[in-house]
């Protein structure tokens, strides 16, 4: 091997770890691979297009959206898919879906957001007793949303959403792409402007901690990706505490969820250890499981919280967190 070569494959490998170590696995650079994994994942569903937004009922049965983008997909309007693992059946909830997004049931009550690209872009809630909907809030300061994309809520009803633009070729009105919490009496407030691309979120059950993500596919060395603490204080003014974990582009956090354990669990998009990374709040990789392929979102299957449901391409996969091979 002539010097050249030798300098180019030295920058090769450097850069190589230089990925690898953001994300804590370089100590295992050629291990835990999505196959050797294979027990821990299972693929429930995959006649998709891009889901998104799984979340559970009490009956177990587990909704998830389908984004299809109409550049791609001959102007399919979305859906949202129904699963029951009683059957192993999968079936259409709803068709349209109006480019349905980030979703979340509580009390047998989903909450969805609306995208953009011919969806609602708003916040809509649907009772599964009757399946009636009801919109939330579609506008702040008299203009359209962007395209509302994930949302999370406090046990006293909060709804904080983030709202940036992905995909759709309609008028943006808003001026940024924001964090929002709306309260149970319909008022809409802009709590973060300086996300440039907020995806997932989460709020701690006391509605004290805010976890958001930041997902940017413009996003370089200067300005990464990451997932960030916002603390609430007793007015409801957000501020930023301290970042949980940054990634060099084009790595990047998709859904956040928090558990019961006090942990952070991201669907991370990645181009070489795609997986559901699970840190503590101080910022320390506690456990990771490689897939396949980039997930968007995630949602626990039952109170254990040992078991996830994962979306990922046109797929929706139950990872076990804590089995091996």
């Amino acid at each position: 091997m002539n010097i050249k070569n030798l300098y180019l494959t030295i920058i090769f490998f450097s850069s190589f770890i230089s990925l690898q170590a953001q994300c804590g696995c370089l100590e295992d650079i050629f291990e835990n691979d999505a196959e050797g994994n294979s027990q821990q994942i299972i693929n429930l569903f995959d006649g998709g297009f891009f889901t998104e937004g799984p979340t559970v009922d009490s009956k177990g049965n587990v909704y998830f959206t389908d984004l299809t983008f109409t550049s791609e997909t001959g102007n399919e309007p979305g859906h949202i898919w129904k699963y029951n693992p009683q059957t192993n059946e999968t079936k259409i909830y709803r068709s349209p879906g109006n480019m349905a997004n980030g979703m979340i049931i509580k009390n047998d009550t989903l909450f969805i957001c609306e995208g953009a690209d011919t969806g609602g872009r708003r916040i809509i809630k649907t009772e599964l007793s009757t399946g009636k909907s009801y919109i939330l809030a579609d506008e702040f300061n008299g203009k359209r949303f962007n395209s509302p994309n994930d949302l999370t809520m406090t046990e006293d009803g909060i709804i904080y959403f983030t709202d940036p633009r992905y995909a759709g070729d309609e008028i943006i009105e808003q001026p940024v792409n924001g964090v929002y919490r709306l309260i149970p009496n319909g008022k809409v407030e802009l709590i973060i402007d300086k996300i440039s691309m907020p995806n997932g979120i989460a709020v701690t059950p006391d509605n004290k901690k805010l976890y958001v993500g930041c997902n940017d596919e413009n996003a370089d060395d200067a300005n990464p990706n990451f997932i960030a603490e916002y603390l609430i204080d007793e007015n409801g003014a957000v501020e930023l505490n301290k970042y949980i974990a940054k990634f060099l582009p084009p790595t990047g956090p998709d859904g956040v969820k928090l558990g019961n354990d006090g942990l952070i669990y991201s669907a991370l998009r990645d181009p070489y250890r795609p997986g559901i990374y699970v840190y503590s709040t101080e910022g320390v990789l506690i456990k990771k499981v490689i897939l396949p392929e980039d997930p968007s979102n995630l949602t626990f299957k039952n109170d254990s919280q040992d078991v996830l449901y994962v979306t990922a391409g046109g797929n929706l996969y139950q990872v076990d967190l804590y089995l091996t091979n």
